[in-house]
């Protein structure tokens, strides 16, 4: 396994905690002394593990229907953006976003996807007549996240928003 997506290096995984120069910088304009090699190799790990992996939104149209896919998709393991999750309409206010089982590495070598905590909104949209909000969960295949929305009743109710867009976050 690389240290590509979906893989979360840790700082071990750069190598030894403390790396040492063979000999002092002579040319600190040009060359990297180990202070500075080793605090980047820290702060790279740290946002490995703080950052989000994916991020997809899609609209919800007249009668909570969704496309077969997300109109905008990133993956972080997926740098081309070549494979979008797919998108299907569970029940009111319920819409599920599948990946695939597995996406390959920077080698190529086929990694299982494993998602982790998640997070969505639903986005106001201009002249919107009706506020709604949303939560989401990944579920235990690690590979699907559903979305819950809801309207502003008391107390909230899932509801299928019209012409609305929906931001989810996938840690």
């Amino acid at each position: 396994m690389g240290l590509g997506f979906p893989t979360r290096p840790t700082r071990l995984a750069f190598g030894p905690l403390a790396y040492q120069n063979r000999f002092e910088p002579q040319e600190p304009g040009k060359e990297i002394g180990k202070t500075i090699f080793n605090g980047s190799f820290w702060q790279i790990a740290g946002m490995g593990v703080m950052s989000f992996r994916a991020f997809a939104a899609f609209d919800v149209t007249g009668a909570g229907a969704v496309a077969a896919t997300p109109e905008v998709h990133a993956e972080a393991w997926d740098p081309e953006a070549g494979v979008a999750p797919a998108l299907a309409k569970q029940a009111t206010g319920q819409i599920r976003l599948t990946y695939a089982a597995t996406y390959p590495d920077e080698t190529g070598d086929a990694q299982a996807t494993a998602l982790g905590p998640v997070m969505a909104t639903v986005m106001i949209t201009a002249g919107a007549a009706l506020l709604y909000h949303a939560t989401a969960q990944t579920l235990a295949s690690l590979r699907e996240v559903d979305v819950f929305i809801f309207n502003a009743a008391n107390p909230p109710v899932l509801a299928d928003p019209i012409n609305q867009r929906v931001a989810v976050w996938i840690m």
